[in-house]
């Protein structure tokens, strides 16, 4: 994964010190992992959008941003950014505010913040013992506007991947659950609420108590969520009084840890949740040019409309520079649906077709895209991660629309 608090999350070289920079080669060209796409458009560049900045962000220097998430109606007189405050072994989620189609940003407040936090676990090698301490964190948000909600206390809800790092900074990613906050507005007084959402069976009780659902064991939801071993970066997107919610699922089938990308849905705005299936297996994110050394992986899926069409963006890993681990983050593809009901993405060959996609130069750690059609000015968004500048983690606009 490229989680934003990450000692071990891969990064990249941002070309070009502010400015994302580096244009992506024309043509069905291949992927990292060799593949060439179907139905892609040429590719896109980064754009030259510069570094995005939140005024009014009560962060310093050395803390990044990253993991964008846009609410921006067409036509809208304002919109809303839910974004990770990263920095190592540190994240959490903020909210800010747009009235510029997202040419600018102003802080709003806090979502979600880390705390102190002592767990059990079964398993000795995180800290020499039964018991440990450590900082809960939150990361990885995806912003909806449930405006049908009957409880207008829980009209804008925010996902979000939720996870353990010990006092010795051992992240343990499946030490987690995926909550949920919900707030009645997005004002800077406004009061989020949180529920686990998700949970799992763990080397802790930490990732199963409390939550709504244990899709380890849940007779619904097990059948398709229930061989992860943890889940990761929640994509999330409201169709009238529908919440689809697309989900990084990590699988261990040893030699390989393929993460592929299932999605599950609520009718209800989000008290039930039922399977839909997978959207992209491993076989296609080695279709679509992952690769590491775990095998292929895909990640930071983002729903999302566009000219009266559904798409996912991914993110697949592949080799990066200038960070702790050799792979990470490697572009963005936009993958169009056939079926949004039935979870099936459109197909040439057998393999996903790819309606656009970027990547920058080789070893750009980059991706974790976002895109809403209100926000014009600011077009589709990305992070890049660098472990040689400060702050390592930083979010650039391409200033250019999606697909």
């Amino acid at each position: 994964g490229g989680n934003a608090a990450g000692g071990n999350a891969a990064g990249g070289n941002a070309a070009g010190g502010n400015s994302a920079g580096g244009n992506v080669a024309g043509g069905n060209s291949a992927g990292d992992g060799g593949a060439t796409f179907c139905g892609v458009d040429g590719g896109h560049d980064l754009g030259d959008g510069g570094r995005l900045f939140i005024a009014g962000d009560p962060g310093n220097a050395s803390v990044g941003f990253a993991d964008p998430s846009l609410l921006y109606p067409l036509g809208a007189d304002a919109g809303f950014m839910s974004y990770t405050r990263a920095a190592i072994s540190q994240a959490e989620i903020r909210l800010a505010r747009s009235t510029d189609q997202g040419a600018t940003w102003t802080y709003v407040r806090d979502v979600a913040t880390m705390a102190p936090i002592t767990i059990t676990t079964n398993d000795l090698g995180l800290c020499g013992s039964t018991t440990c301490s450590g900082t809960w964190v939150h990361e990885m948000s995806s912003l909806i506007d449930d405006a049908t909600d009957p409880n207008p206390a829980q009209r804008y809800k925010v996902f979000a991947h939720s996870y353990f790092i010990s006092s010795n900074d051992k992240q343990r990613f499946e030490i987690a659950s995926i909550d949920l906050f919900t707030a009645p507005n997005l004002t800077a007084t406004a009061t989020w609420t949180e529920r686990r959402l998700f949970g799992w069976t763990s080397t802790s009780p930490r990732s199963t108590t409390g939550v709504q659902v244990n899709v380890s064991t849940d007779p619904t939801l097990a059948p398709l969520l229930g061989n992860c071993i943890f889940m990761m970066e929640p994509g999330a997107m409201v169709r009238g009084g529908t919440i689809d919610l697309a989900l990084s699922c990590v699988r261990l089938t040893p030699p390989s840890v393929p993460v592929e990308i299932v999605m599950v849905r609520s009718t209800d705005h989000a008290a039930t949740w039922f399977p839909v299936g997978k959207l992209l297996d491993v076989n296609d994110a080695a279709a679509l040019g992952a690769v590491s050394q775990l095998g292929p992986q895909l990640n930071a899926a983002d729903l999302f409309e566009a000219g009266g069409r559904y798409y996912v963006y991914v993110t697949p890993n592949g080799p990066v520079s200038n960070f702790s681990d050799p792979f990470g983050y490697r572009g963005c593809l936009a993958v169009p649906f056939a079926d949004i009901d039935a979870g099936v993405v459109a197909r040439c060959g057998g393999a996903p077709v790819v309606a656009s996609r970027m990547q920058g130069p080789a070893g750009l750690f980059m991706g974790a895209c976002t895109y809403r059609e209100g926000a014009s000015a600011a077009g589709v968004m990305f992070l890049t991660a660098d472990a040689t500048r400060v702050p390592a983690f930083q979010l650039f606009p391409t200033r250019r629309p999606g697909p």
